[in-house]
Order: structure tokens, then C-alpha cells, then sequence
């Protein structure tokens, strides 16, 4: 009991530190968080899965723009750390094998990221910026790889791990929720809401929200089918229902994407295919329906704010609009406005074809390697008459262009290989995460989403899950056994080695 009472403590104080304007409240809502977690036994485990959607800005001499997770990940390093020197030899020994393959492939994309930076003009604010940026949100995925592979024997505790994820997300969610309600109807803003009634919730913008819910809905959907209660029906429903609302074109597309994939993975029994349509069907209705009515919504909005015709958010072409934590300096969040950049609307005026455009020319002058990591704003200058500041809004496309074929291949090598290895393994949990894999890779063609913190959160936890299952983790260990390569096959002696 006091546990749960302090878990919603927690988030509600998360919660108001990503309203705060003051850097001294957002510490004394943060730091009275952590301290009441510390109280009701709340492990640094779940205080980090809990933390992750709660953006804060701080008013320091450089703008920044976290979440409360980045501050809390270097504890959670240290205890995974401690606790592996404390383990025995056999099981420091086993994480270190599972942790393996996931370390060479960091090694791999790294390496590239610097090649890449070693032949173009570089501007190396950006590089060292960008390098940083994405090295954190992946420390993050390999924080959660060891947290599953020191709990893969104790049920309860991960179940404990799982439930913090799901209500934080569907708490997040409902707040989000009821300011997009207290807007519409009694026109209070309470901070939670993006230009023209969109729901950002305790994120920065709308886009980071719709792509977190699209990460847990799927996950949230394994926790419903583990519980089998309406309670957790109704979490997932919520979590649906936010997505809709951040009126995200990407977002709602990946959510029509999600009911539909959904289809093809779960449905291999009679049974599979009721239970999923319980959820499937209700999810495309109610998408259906509100996708019009938002667009009803924000076109009265904007009416009554005197800008009709002009859209908000990434429709408008801000690059606040795909800015995630950390993500953008915060003078190329808010350099580009209404007024320095031409009104486009509907999909045919959208700025990602000339963006996508852009990262494709600069791409073919350099194939290989790229044109450096980061520099694609700086780059594009070069192809362009006017500079539009924005980044590319597709995740894959922006590696191709910065960091060439090699770099482009390697980053979206565990997005093809994770939902593989996870569809082998029929079960309820892998298929999950499989969907949310596949899901968040839609959001990710029209996105920049490789520095967001729940991506790598999904990697890692489909990572771990992989190397952790018998069969699967001999088979990921194998591929990466230099010796195998000098082996001879089963009953070939050096002496009858063929010529």
C-alpha cells in the first residue's frame, strides 16, 4: 500500500517539474520525487522506467532540455556495475557474453560515426553535440539490457518493473488527456498542450509524446492480456486515446499501422484473433473518429486565436516540433517561426519531401560515409537556395545522408534482426514487442527518433529478452564466435581436410 501511494507521489511530483519554469522548482520537485521513492523502497530500476517521459527545461546559461531519466541513469549504471562485481564468476561471466554482440555493434556504429566525421568540412559543435546525444539515449537500452538480465529469474520483480512502465505511461497519458478536455471546453491551458489544442502532455512536443505512447501501447497490451481485467483494458485505451490527441499526422498513422500489424502477428489461433479484435476494432473506430473531429477542433481553435489557415506545430514547420530531449540546441528549436518559414499544409506542401529531397542529393555525393555525423542542417545549405532549419524527419534517411550506406545499414540492423529473433520465440511478451518495433519504425520514416530515450528503452528490453531465452541466445552468441569460423565440420580430421 505505501508503495503504490508513493508511486503515484512520485509521478505527480515528475509531473509538476515539467511544468515548473524555475530550474530551483523543478530541482525541489525532482529531488522530493526521488526522496519519496527512496521512502516507499522504490528501486532505482523503476524510478528510471518511471522518469523517462517527464521533460524538464532548465534555465541555465545554455537552454537545456532533458528528461528526469538522464539524471537518474548514472545511478543505475553504478548499482548494475556493483552488483555485476558482486555476482559470481558464472553469471558476471554469462551478462558479459549476453552483453557482447550489443557491444560490438555500439563499437561498429561508432566507428563509422567517426569515419564519417573524418573526411567532410565539419562543424564540430554539432558532431560532438549529435555523438553525445546518441550515446546516452544508448546507454539507456544497454541500462535496461542489464537490469532484465539480473531479474530474468525473479518474476515478481519484473513484473513489478513492467506494471511501473505501463501506469506511468497511461498516467502520463491521462493527464494529457484531461488538459486537452479542460482546453476545448473551458479554454484553460495548462501546459500540457501544444499550439492549436495538440497533446504534448509532459513532453516538449507533441511528436515525443505520440512516439513514447506508440512504444507502450504494445507493451501495455501484454500487461492487459497478463492481468485479464478491465482495469487494464481501460490503461491501454487511455494510452490510445493520447496518441489520437497529440493530432501527430505520424503518430496516428503509426497507430492505424499498429491495429492493423497486429493482426498478422497475434492472430495464429482462433482465439488470438478474438482477443485482438476486441482491441483492434474499438482502437480503429475510435481513431477513425477522432482523427476528423481534431482536425474540426484545431481549425476552430485557430480561428478563435486569429490564425487561421496556419498551422501549428510540425505542420508549421517548426523544428520545435520534432525537437526531442536533448535533441536540437535550443536557438535551432526556436530559430525557424511562422514568419521565416513559407505556410505549407496538406501532405503535398508538407517540408519533409524537400527535406527527404535534400538528404538524398547529399547522400549521393557521398555514399559510403556520409557527410558527417550531425551536419546535415549545415550540409544541406549547399543544395538549397533558402535554409530551411530543420533536420531531415526521417530517422534512416538522416543516417544515410550523414553517415553513408555503412552507417545507414549498421543503425538499422537490430530494427530488422530484433523482431526476427522475437517472432521465433511465439509467446505473448517477444510478439509485443515486436509490434512496437515495427510500429515505431513507421514513426520513424517521417521522424528523427534515434536520440529518443524510449527507443532505446524497447531495443534494449527486445535485446535482452533475445539473449536471455536458451536457443536464441547460443544462436545471437554463435554469430559472433570468430573460432567458429576455423572450425572444421563434425567428423573431418586436420588429416582429411580436403584440398
Amino acid at each position: 500500500m505505501l508503495r503504490n501511494l508513493g508511486f503515484w507521489a512520485v509521478l505527480l511530483l515528475f509531473a509538476l517539474s515539467s511544468l515548473a519554469q524555475s530550474t530551483l522548482l523543478i530541482a525541489v520537485c525532482v529531488g522530493l520525487g526521488i526522496f519519496v521513492a527512496g521512502l516507499c523502497r522504490i528501486s532505482p530500476y523503476g524510478l528510471f522506467l518511471m522518469s523517462i517521459p517527464f521533460v524538464i527545461s532548465l534555465d541555465t546559461p545554455i537552454r537545456l532540455t532533458l528528461t528526469i531519466s538522464d539524471f537518474i541513469l548514472p545511478v543505475v549504471i553504478v548499482v548494475l556495475l556493483w552488483r555485476m562485481k558482486n555476482a559470481s564468476s558464472g553469471q558476471r561471466s554469462e551478462n558479459i557474453q549476453a552483453l557482447m554482440p550489443a557491444a560490438i555493434w555500439i563499437a561498429i556504429l561508432l566507428g563509422i560515426i567517426a569515419l564519417s566525421s573524418i573526411q567532410a568540412e565539419l562543424d564540430l559543435l554539432d558532431y560532438i553535440a549529435s555523438t553525445v546525444k546518441i550515446v546516452y539515449a544508448i546507454v539507456g537500452g544497454i541500462a535496461v539490457v542489464g537490469i532484465y538480465l539480473e531479474h530474468r529469474k525473479d518474476r515478481e520483480e519484473l513484473d513489478q518493473l513492467l506494471r511501473y512502465f505501463v501506469m506511468t505511461s497511461a498516467l502520463v497519458a491521462t493527464l494529457g488527456i484531461v488538459a486537452f478536455f479542460f482546453l476545448v471546453f473551458f479554454g484553460l491551458d495548462s501546459g500540457f498542450i501544444y499550439g492549436s489544442a495538440r497533446l504534448q502532455s509532459t513532453f516538449d512536443n507533441p511528436n515525443a509524446f505520440a512516439s513514447y505512447g506508440l512504444i507502450s501501447l504494445p507493451i501495455a497490451l501484454y500487461y492487459a492480456y497478463r492481468r485479464s481485467s478491465r482495469y487494464a483494458d481501460v490503461l491501454c485505451f487511455l494510452i490510445l486515446v493520447g496518441i489520437v490527441l497529440s493530432n501527430s499526422r505520424t503518430g496516428q498513422l503509426a497507430t492505424i499501422s499498429l491495429l492493423v500489424l497486429g493482426y498478422l502477428i497475434f492472430v495464429r489461433t482462433r482465439r488470438g484473433l478474438v482477443s485482438w479484435s476486441k482491441f483492434a476494432l474499438p482502437g480503429l473506430a475510435l481513431t477513425g473518429g477522432l482523427i476528423p473531429l481534431l482536425s474540426a477542433i484545431s481549425a476552430f481553435m485557430d480561428s478563435i486565436q486569429g490564425n487561421a489557415g496556419v498551422e501549428q506545430g510540425p505542420n508549421a514547420n517548426t523544428p520545435s516540433a520534432n525537437c526531442e530531449p536533448g535533441d536540437e540546441n535550443p536557438g535551432e528549436c526556436e530559430e525557424a517561426t511562422d514568419e521565416t518559414l513559407p505556410v505549407r499544409t496538406g501532405v503535398e506542401g508538407d517540408v519533409r519531401f524537400t527535406l527527404w529531397e535534400t538528404a538524398f542529393r547529399i547522400w549521393l555525393d557521398a555514399p559510403l560515409l556520409g557527410r558527417g555525423f550531425g551536419q546535415f542542417l549545415s550540409a544541406s545549405q549547399d543544395y538549397r537556395d533558402s535554409e530551411i532549419p530543420l533536420r531531415v524527419h526521417n530517422t534512416f534517411l538522416s543516417f544515410l545522408a550523414e553517415t553513408g550506406v555503412m552507417g545507414a545499414v549498421t543503425f538499422a540492423l537490430p530494427f530488422v534482426v530484433l523482431p526476427i529473433l522475437l517472432l521465433k520465440m511465439r509467446s505473448a511478451l517477444p510478439n509485443s514487442l515486436t509490434l512496437a518495433i515495427l510500429t515505431i519504425s513507421v514513426m520513424m520514416l517521417a521522424l528523427n527518433l534515434e536520440n529518443s530515450r524510449s527507443l532505446w528503452i524497447l531495443v534494449g528490453l527486445s535485446y535482452a529478452l533475445v539473449v536471455s531465452r536458451g536457443t536464441a541466445r547460443a544462436n545471437v552468441a554463435k554469430w559472433f564466435r570468430v573460432s567458429d569460423l576455423f572450425r572444421l565440420p563434425r567428423g573431418i580430421s586436420k588429416g582429411e581436410v580436403p584440398r
